[in-house]
C-alpha cells in the first residue's frame, strides 16, 4: 500500500473483472471495498467520499461524484449511468448502466475514495445481442434468419439456440453459419421468445434473447374452438390477430350447419367497418384493427354448426374454425306442469362429443337469490346433486316451481349453462272445476259455487214469477166476464 497525495492509503488496482450484458437490458459494473478497507476508511472523523468512472479508448469520464457530493455525468452515456450514493458507506461504488447498447461495450475504470482509502476497479463489459433479418412482423410461411453476435473476442466453443426452455439446435465453431439460425418457413408456433447462448472455450457463457413476431391468431388457438350458447342469447365468435396487420385485410366468414348446408355470411374488409352482413343479427363485433370476430345478437337454433374465419393480406392467409353448439332445456310435456304429475326436463346439445357431464341446480321463487328456506334444504340438496341430461320430478309439487339451471361440464370445466323456468299449477278436483293452487284456488272455487247457486235461484225465481203472472191474467179475464152486463134476449111473441 502507498500513500496518495491527500494522505489516503492507495490499495492499488483490483483484478480485472468481465461482465456480459444483453443488448437493451441493464448491467452492474462492480466496484466494492473489503471489510478491512471499510474499517480503515471509517477511521477518519470526516471521511472524504468520491467516485469517478471513466471509459478507456479516450471517451473520458462517464460519471463522477465529487467529495462535495455533486454528481456529474458524461455526455456520451447520459443519462443511462448511475451510482447508488446511499450504498457508499457500505463500500459499494458500483456503476449501473441501463438500456445497454452494443456500443457501450468496453473497458471501464472506477476510481473511488472512502476516507483514507483509495481503490481502482477495472471492468471489461461485453455486449451480446440477437438480430433478425427481416426484423419486421413476419407473415406465416416467410423465411427469417437470426444472428447471435458478441463483442467478446475470445474464441467460441459453440452457439446454442433455445425456444422458450426447449433447445432447438447447437452449432460448433467454424461450422457453416454457426452463429446463425435460419427458419425457411415460419409458423405461428415459431412466434415468441428465442434465446441464443454463447459458450466460450474458457467455460464462460453469455446469452441474449429475441422475440420473433409471427402473425397469427390470439389465444385461444384451439382449432376448432367450441363455443356453447343458448337460444336468444348473445354470442361472439373470436377471430383476433396477435399483431396489427400491415395494409388491408380481406375477411371471409362461412357457416356450415349440422345438416351440411353452407352459406357465406360476410366478406371483405368493408363489412367489418359497419356494412350489413347477410343478417342484421350477425355483424362484426368491434371496429378496431386486429379484431374480426363475429357477433350474433340473438342466437337461433339454425345458427348451430361450424364457422370458418378466413383472413388474407399481402400474400399470407390465415384461417380458423369455430364450432357453435346450441344448448337448450325442453320439457317432455309442453305448457304448465300440473301438481302431482311427472315432469321431465331434457338438457340437450345440438352436437354431442361424448365427454359432457350434466348437473342441475334449483332456485325456487322463495329463495330470492339468498338460498333456501328452512324445510326446503333437503330437497334443494337432492336436486342440486342430480346429474344426467334428463331431470325427472316425480311427483312435481309447488316446491319445484322456479328456475332450474342445467350446467354442462367438459374436461373438468364448466362450458355452458342454460336456465328453464318451471311453473306448477294446483291439483285437479272432480267435476268441471280446477283449483289454481293454495288459498286462491279455494276462494275461486267457492266464488264459482256461489255464482252457480245464485244463478240457479235467479232462474227459479224468474220461472215462478212467470207462472204467477200467467195465473193472474187468466183470473182477470174471468172476473171481467162476470161483471159485464149481458144483453137482454129478444123474445118472440
Amino acid at each position: 500500500m502507498t500513500l496518495g497525495s491527500s494522505g489516503a492509503v492507495d490499495t492499488g488496482t483490483s483484478p480485472w473483472m468481465k461482465v456480459f450484458a444483453e443488448d437493451g437490458t441493464s448491467a452492474v459494473l462492480p466496484c466494492t471495498l473489503t471489510a478491512q478497507q471499510l474499517e480503515v476508511g471509517r477511521a477518519e472523523k470526516y471521511a472524504r467520499t468520491s467516485a469517478v468512472w471513466t471509459k478507456a479508448e479516450g471517451h473520458g469520464p462517464v460519471l463522477s461524484v465529487g467529495a462535495d457530493g455533486v454528481l456529474l455525468q458524461g455526455r456520451w452515456i447520459l443519462p443511462r449511468a448511475s451510482v447508488r450514493r446511499t450504498l457508499f458507506p457500505s463500500g459499494d461504488f458500483s456503476l449501473n448502466i441501463h438500456s445497454i447498447q452494443y456500443k457501450d461495450a468496453g473497458h471501464y475504470i472506477g476510481e473511488v475514495q472512502y476516507g483514507g482509502v483509495r481503490k481502482k476497479c477495472h471492468v471489461l463489459m461485453h455486449v451480446i445481442r440477437v438480430t433478425a433479418s427481416p426484423s419486421s412482423l413476419l407473415a406465416p410461411g416467410a423465411p427469417v434468419t437470426m444472428i447471435c453476435t458478441s463483442t467478446d473476442p475470445l474464441p467460441l466453443a459453440e452457439v446454442c439456440w433455445y425456444q422458450g426452455q426447449a433447445q432447438r439446435s447447437c452449432y460448433r465453431r467454424l461450422q457453416p453459419g454457426w452463429r446463425e439460425l435460419r427458419l425457411d418457413a415460419v409458423t405461428e408456433a415459431d412466434g415468441g421468445e428465442w434465446r441464443c447462448e454463447h459458450r466460450y472455450v474458457d467455460g464462460s457463457r453469455a446469452q441474449a434473447r429475441y422475440t420473433l413476431q409471427v402473425q397469427g391468431f390470439a389465444s385461444p388457438t384451439t382449432d376448432p374452438l367450441t363455443i356453447y350458447a343458448s337460444v336468444d342469447s348473445y354470442v361472439e365468435l373470436p377471430c383476433i390477430l396477435k399483431h396489427d396487420p400491415h395494409g388491408e385485410v380481406r375477411v371471409h366468414w362461412t357457416h356450415t350447419t349440422s345438416q351440411g348446408s353452407s352459406r357465406t355470411i360476410v366478406m371483405s374488409e368493408g363489412a367489418r367497418q359497419g356494412q350489413e352482413t347477410s343478417s342484421s343479427r350477425i355483424a362484426f363485433a368491434a371496429p378496431q384493427r386486429r379484431n374480426y370476430s363475429l357477433s350474433i345478437s340473438s342466437v337461433w337454433e339454425t345458427d348451430a354448426g361450424l364457422y370458418y374465419c378466413g383472413l388474407t393480406s399481402h400474400g399470407w392467409q390465415l384461417s380458423r374454425s369455430i364450432r357453435l353448439v346450441l344448448v337448450k332445456v325442453t320439457p317432455e310435456t309442453p305448457g304448465l306442469a300440473r301438481e302431482g304429475t311427472v315432469v321431465r326436463l331434457n338438457c340437450t346439445l345440438s352436437e354431442v362429443f361424448g365427454e359432457e357431464q350434466y348437473s342441475w341446480t334449483h332456485l325456487s321463487p322463495t329463495d330470492n337469490g339468498e338460498g333456501t328456506e328452512a324445510g326446503h334444504t333437503e330437497r334443494w340438496t337432492q336436486r342440486k346433486q342430480h346429474t344426467g341430461h334428463l331431470l325427472e320430478l316425480s311427483p312435481v309439487s309447488q316446491d319445484d316451481a322456479g328456475t332450474w339451471t342445467c350446467t354442462i361440464h367438459a374436461r373438468n370445466t364448466s362450458v355452458a349453462e342454460v336456465a328453464y323456468v318451471l311453473q306448477v299449477t294446483g291439483a285437479q278436483y272432480a267435476g268441471p272445476i280446477f283449483a289454481l293452487g293454495g288459498k286462491v284456488s279455494y276462494a275461486v272455487a267457492l266464488l264459482i259455487l256461489v255464482l252457480f247457486v245464485l244463478s240457479a235461484l235467479t232462474i227459479l225465481a224468474l220461472r215462478n214469477q212467470r207462472r204467477r203472472l200467467s195465473h193472474f191474467a187468466a183470473l182477470e179475464n174471468d172476473l171481467d166476464g162476470s161483471l159485464t152486463p149481458s144483453r137482454p134476449e129478444k123474445i118472440a111473441w
